[in-house]
């Protein structure tokens, strides 16, 4: 009677050839995945550091415009930063608001600054800007163009 006991079905565990064939599909299946994973962070990091300096763009105008006060924004090539000048930091009071761009979250590269031939975006007491420009930014290999445009200082990124 305890041979019987002793039978396929009650075998427990797997196989060495089993558990090597499921690390093969998870192997493939990593190496399909990651890139698209670095791609689409790589998108989103590249989004999201754009939308931050168009809606930092949109509060500069906004305060000029309040303040009836020339307010300006100075970029860093080199830092891949900017900062608005005379505003403090919200978390930071004693510190000029800046933003770093080539830090955490968004790890982006500023690739050039153009506002006729400056890197200080201005807007007048009425909220107009001084003159038209662009910003390019990079993440990676993803890159998005801000355009402010002459007429309204709207920010478009493209």
């Amino acid at each position: 009677m305890p041979a019987l006991l002793n039978s396929n079905f009650d075998r427990r565990g797997f196989t060495l050839v089993e558990l090597v064939v499921v690390l093969a599909i998870m192997a493939i299946v990593a190496a399909l995945a990651v890139p698209r994973y670095a791609n689409s962070l790589a998108r989103y990091r590249a989004d999201a550091a754009a939308r931050r300096i168009a809606s930092d763009i949109e509060l500069l105008q906004s305060r000029a415009y309040s303040r009836n006060a020339t307010q300006s924004a100075v970029f860093s090539i080199g830092s891949s930063s900017y900062q608005i000048e005379g505003m403090a930091d919200p978390y930071h009071p004693s510190q000029p608001y800046t933003v770093r761009l080539g830090e955490s979250p968004y790890f982006a590269r500023l690739k050039s600054v153009n506002f006729a031939g400056s890197n200080t975006l201005s807007f007048d007491g009425y909220g107009q800007p001084a003159s038209a420009g662009t910003i390019v930014l990079a993440v990676g290999m993803e890159q998005r163009t801000i355009t402010i445009e002459l007429s309204s200082g709207r920010s478009r990124i493209q």
